[in-house]
């Protein structure tokens, strides 16, 4: 059935490109790199739970990983959303360590790892308000009763979940990953045929696809960091050092002696993350610290990168994969 994979999320690419291209000292490099650490945390928790969910049977459900959708003048994110003839299942997955505490009174996740404590909003509401927000929006498609579950589930193992006295019964709700294949089974069990044909539910995930709108900030002007702070050049891919020099047809790492042919194509998709932009002969010559014009062209053309304008004229635009 069709499916959506997971990949790396566009802002994580950026804030990998913008971390090699900004010095250690920079005052903004701490706070990216915090940003980056927690958001590489996220993904790799979710790829986690990824795996789990091959374990279910593909024919049975319409699987979409990291759904953005409208809604309204905004968007809302869904880490993950299985749908099928009985029920949609929206899962919101987080990667926590430590001893994790739902408190009940304040409606926070209260994390203590290390002797430090940290707050952050409580995910249940945060799957709750996403479900009023997908009910909303499949509405629109004139499906109004179709069963929507949701589940926080914890990729972590080893955490440790706790809430007040009283209140365990969100655990219902929450749960481990390794308890993901058992409860999405139960909730099957429990659930009767929704009145759909299987043809209008595959359209309904077609819509939710194409409706798919990826988070693609300027992450310069995200992180107040002007254009001239940016290190320009090709960095190493051993070392990561830059700029690289080129040297008949290939790249020479002065600090750790690599050579690379292809080290460029790196550096240019770093570009159009970084500046999201279109890139002339004259710019790629400037990042790339090279002074030959043909060498450039053929740089460009070998990468098969869009263009628009002829000659002198062009400007080269990216494919959009990064």
């Amino acid at each position: 059935m069709l499916s959506k994979p997971r990949t790396k999320p566009l802002v994580l690419k950026k804030e990998e490109a913008l971390l090699l291209r900004l010095l250690r000292n920079h005052p903004k490099y701490h706070e990216i790199e915090r940003d980056y650490s927690k958001r590489k945390a996220g993904y790799k928790g979710e790829l986690n739970i990824d795996y789990y969910l091959t374990l279910l049977p593909k024919e049975n459900y319409f699987i979409l990983h990291d759904l953005r959708l409208p809604h309204g003048d905004h968007f809302f994110q869904i880490d993950t959303l299985l749908i099928c003839t009985r029920f949609a299942l929206l899962l919101e997955i987080k990667n926590y360590s430590g001893t994790i505490f739902f408190d009940q009174f304040t409606n926070q996740l209260i994390r203590t790892l290390n002797q430090k404590i940290e707050a952050f909003p409580c995910p249940l509401y945060q799957v709750k308000r996403q479900k009023l927000q997908l009910k909303q929006w499949l509405a629109g498609f004139g499906i109004l009763n179709l069963p929507i579950e949701h589940l926080v589930v914890m990729s972590n193992s080893s955490s440790i979940l706790q809430t007040n006295e009283g209140n365990e019964h969100i655990f219902k709700g929450i749960i481990h990953g390794w308890k993901l294949i058992p409860e999405i089974e139960r909730i099957d069990q429990l659930r009767k045929p929704f009145k759909i044909a299987p043809q209008a539910l595959e359209k309904v995930a077609e819509s939710l696809l194409n409706a798919h709108t990826p988070e693609n900030p300027d992450i310069l002007k995200l992180f107040e960091i002007p254009a001239a702070d940016i290190k320009i050049g090709v960095a190493c891919p051993g070392c990561k050092s830059l700029p690289m020099k080129r040297i008949r047809g290939s790249w020479y790492c002065e600090i750790c002696r690599l050579r690379s042919r292809d080290a460029h194509m790196k550096a240019i998709n770093d570009y159009f993350l970084l500046f999201q932009t279109g890139l002339t002969n004259r710019e790629l010559r400037e990042y790339l610290h090279i002074t030959s014009s043909h060498v450039a062209s053929d740089i460009l053309s070998q990468m098969n990168i869009p263009f628009t304008g002829k000659r002198r004229d062009r400007v080269y635009y990216s494919l959009g994969t990064y």
